[in-house]
């Protein structure tokens, strides 16, 4: 069953990966606009399965700068995830 989970993580993976890798600026949708956030959160969660962001470089580029965001580093900090 978990099997299961992680390829249809994978596909939808894979399909946003591609999203960012057709944006111009490696953004998802808009530029700095409020899907990114929530697309940074599914980045974190990767870590917390057996997948690798090292499959999806357009994400783990994408999960650099937000990361070094100071909004995202203030949301990470109020919610003890820093």
């Amino acid at each position: 069953m978990q099997h299961q989970a992680y390829d249809k993580l994978d596909r939808h993976f894979r399909r946003l990966n591609g999203i960012l890798e057709a944006s111009a600026k490696g953004w998802y949708l808009v530029e700095r606009g409020i899907p990114n956030p929530f697309l940074y959160v599914l980045v974190r969660w990767i870590a917390t399965t057996p997948l690798s962001l090292k499959h999806y470089p357009a994400l783990e580029a994408f999960e650099t700068p937000m990361s070094t965001d100071p909004g995202v580093r203030v949301a990470l900090k109020q919610q003890g995830m820093s």
